[in-house]
């Protein structure tokens, strides 16, 4: 089974993140360390501006 980042959709490839586009019918998703980094980051955000209307 191959593991394809839902964002960038690169493959997990013996402990690497690569851009491939042969695809076993066998996938799992979810994200390359990059794209994770930078959705969490996002995610703070969001919740960062949540709180600061909260507040107001």
């Amino acid at each position: 089974m191959k593991t394809v980042c839902c964002v960038c959709q690169k493959t997990k490839y013996r402990n690497r993140w690569v851009k491939e586009m042969h695809l076993d019918l066998k996938t799992s998703h979810g994200y390359c360390p990059q794209c994770f980094n930078k959705t969490m980051k996002e995610i703070d955000h969001y919740f960062d501006l949540q709180d600061s209307k909260l507040a107001a």
